[in-house]
This record gives C-alpha cells, structure tokens and sequence, in this order.
C-alpha cells in the first residue's frame, strides 16, 4: 500500500472554483518526427496546465481515430492543424466557464459534442490532449498530485501502487526498420524489492545487453522506443541475449528478473489463410505452430508475459492460450485485442480471453473511459499494464495514471532516450513523495 497518502490543502467555495477560461493548442513533434497535439488549459485565477498526446505505430483496428490533416505538402498528411482548431474553438465552446474539479463532466461533455463512436469528427488527439491537461489543472486547483486527484475523482485509492516495469530491451517489428519480426522483447524486475531497485536493474541491464550483442559481431542501433535493433537470426538468441545481460548486470533470472514479449501478432497475420507470416524471417506459421513455440519459450526461460500473441480478431487462439496458460506462471495481456476499449474488453470477458490488459488512453480518448476500462478489468481479474506509444512526448501523464490506476506493470520503453526515461523518472519521484 501507498502511504503517506497526500491530502489537499486548499478548501475551495463553490462560488471560488476556477473555471476554464481558454484552450490554446500547438502541434508539436513526437519521437518519431510526426506532429501531435499539445493542449493548453487557462483558467480564471490564472493556473495554466498543458498535456501532449503520443501517437502509436502498431495500432489496433478498434483504437480511437487520431485525427489528420491529409495534407501531402505538410508532413506527408500528418499534420494535426485541424485538431488544433477544433481545441480552440468547438471545444473551448463547450468547456469555457466550466469548472475543472469534475473530470467526468468535462469529458462527457466532450463526447457529447463529438457525437461519434470513434471520435472522428473532433479528433481523439484533440479530445484526449484537453483531457489530460483539465486533469493536471484540477489536480494542481486541488493541490495533489495528479495520481491522487486521479485516484480521488475515480474512488481508486485503495488500488494505488507503483508499477513493475517492463522494459523494452530488444525492438523488433513495427518498432524497427530491420531486425526481428517479433516486435518487444522486455526484462522484467518483478523480483527486486522496489521501484528504485527495479529502475537500477533495468538501466544496468540496458547497458550490459548492448555490450553483448555487440560482442557477438552485431550492428547495433535503436528503434522507435529505444530499444535495440540488431539483425538477429531468432528470437531464441534475443532471449539468450538478455539472459546473459541480466547475469552480466549482477542479478539472477528466474528469480530477479524475468521475461516478456509484444508479439505484435496483429502486424502479420494473414486472414486470407488464417496464417502468420514472419516477413523478414520469410516465416509462415499457423496458430498451432506458434502456439507451441510459446510452449517452449515458456520451458526454456523465465517467460511470464506475453503481449499480443494472436490477432486482434483470433479469439479462438485467444482463447486455447488463455486456457493453456492458467496452469503456468504467465500473464497473455491484450493490446491490439482490447484497445482500452470497454466493449472490447467485454468481449474478451466472455470469452475468457487473455488475463491483463493494455492501457493507453489514446486508444480510447478520454481520461474518464481510460479509468473506466481499467476498473472493469480490475473487477474481473485482470492483469492491468499501462502504456506508453511507439510515438512519445516528453509528457508523463501515464505514470501518474498507472500509479491511480493500482497497475501490476507499466510499458515506458528502454531507459534510453528523454522520452522514455521521462516516465521512469516520474514514477521515481513519486516513489520520493510517499517513501522518503
């Protein structure tokens, strides 16, 4: 449990409250090189919170629709000044005078006035953007922090924790230019005491899995969430890989750190043939193949975690893994499956699909639907693992939502680029906060 537990300090009259007074918006760069959005929240008494939204590269069919301009002559058509003036003007419309102590209100507010299922018409990166930057501007008029204003709005601070990272080591797939098809290979710190000890460990492995793979003659670079990138011939070597790193770094698998993987299945499953084709291993498989090479990854490493093992729309393996794997010490997380979509999420309840979930709010586009979903996976068991996006910003907004939230994991990337590092310095501060 999370303790000290913060308290506002500030008592503010209903006739007091701040209200929102203007949004301003900028289109601003992510990781990649690809315009976002940046929001900005003013209020009456002068407080001013912003929030920039990332954007995913491995994306699901079901996620919310990222709104682009379409203009070939800016940015190959992925501007966002459209989402901008749909901040500045529909939505500050709907917002102005409102006060910020109410983040469902606000959202739903928002909805409203979208009136799509997908937010297509305004923007999912123009809805969330307001979103989170109206929670920093609430939690900062409450004085908490914004874990806390997050926990208190949405009655979750029983389930407050810090997150285990999992920590992309090895960047493969989408996330990569070259390399393996397989798309995140991670190290798992579930076996060091605290968020600290679990940071140091990944950094130290970091370092050591570069070392080594280098050693063994390969060209090194890093992909979309700082990860490394290297011509590998499978993954039977990436995971060999990093179990001499995590011995290299000074801890033991097994029993320290453990392992994990976004299979990213979605990126090359083929429906015409209900195969999965491994394009630059020039590898086809059918569900019965891969599921027992997880079978055997599973016995011959410490593997707990599997991200996406199937398609998005493969419920039936969805389904034989999830059964398979009660029996074993492993956690099959939806990603591409769920899209921190309620009814998705539904869906894959019923069918008894997977036992954790992948949580990013732009997948859904609003702070309270993010918090929603999350709590109708935490009422039916499931595994909760927030998440950042190939795309990032330097805004850390998930760390705080995975801390509210009571998240097993989080996904931040490697330590090894500002915005991946940004979230792990966050959570640390908050581990400062109530510790020290």
């Amino acid at each position: 449990p999370l303790g000290p537990w913060p308290t506002t300090t500030t008592k503010i009259s209903i006739m007091s409250k701040p209200r929102i007074q203007s949004l301003k918006a900028q289109e601003v760069l992510d990781s990649r090189g690809t315009p976002t959005v940046l929001a900005r929240v003013i209020l009456d008494n002068g407080v001013m919170t912003e929030a920039a939204v990332p954007s995913g590269a491995s994306t699901g069919q079901n996620e919310a629709h990222e709104l682009r301009d379409g203009d070939k002559a800016r940015f190959s058509g992925k501007g966002v000044l459209q989402a901008i003036r749909n901040i500045e003007t529909e939505i500050l419309f709907a917002l102005k005078g409102l006060s910020v102590d109410d983040q469902i209100l606000l959202d739903e507010k928002m909805l409203t006035l979208d009136g799509t299922t997908d937010k297509s018409r305004l923007g999912a990166n123009a809805i969330l953007a307001v979103s989170q930057a109206v929670a920093r501007a609430g939690a900062q008029v409450a004085d908490l922090p914004l874990y806390a204003y997050l926990a208190q709005q949405f009655g979750t601070e029983n389930d407050c924790r810090l997150p285990t990272p999992l920590a992309n080591m090895i960047n493969g797939g989408q996330h990569a230019s070259r390399g393996l098809d397989w798309q995140e290979f991670w190290v798992i710190p579930k076996g060091v005491e605290d968020f600290p000890s679990q940071y140091e460990a990944v950094k130290k492995i970091y370092l050591a899995t570069e070392s080594i793979i280098r050693a063994k003659g390969y060209e090194v670079s890093t992909g979309d969430e700082a990860g490394y990138v290297a011509e590998l011939p499978n993954a039977e070597i990436a995971w060999e890989i990093l179990l001499a790193a995590i011995t290299a770094a000074g801890y033991q698998p097994a029993r320290d750190i453990f392992l994990g993987m976004d299979v990213g299945a979605s990126t090359f499953f083929n429906p015409e043939d209900d195969s999965y084709t491994l394009p630059r291993a020039g590898k086809k498989f059918k569900a019965r193949q891969l599921l027992e090479i997880y079978r055997q990854w599973w016995m011959n490493y410490p593997l707990v975690v599997l991200e996406d093992p199937f398609g998005e729309n493969d419920w039936e393996n969805w389904q034989i893994i999830s059964t398979m794997t009660q029996t074993m010490d492993m956690k099959i997380i939806g990603d591409d499956l769920f899209t921190t979509n309620p009814r998705r999420l539904e869906m894959g309840i019923s069918k008894k699909a997977g036992n954790g979930i992948i949580i990013k709010p732009n997948q859904i586009g609003t702070v309270t639907e993010t918090m929603r979903t999350a709590a109708l996976a935490r009422e039916n068991g499931y595994i909760l693992v927030a998440s950042h996006r190939s795309g990032e910003t330097g805004d850390t907004f998930i760390a705080d939502l995975a801390v509210s939230i009571g998240a097993e994991f989080i996904k931040a990337g490697a330590p090894g680029r500002s915005e991946r590092t940004a979230k792990y310095d966050r959570l640390l501060d908050i581990y400062h906060q109530l510790y020290e």
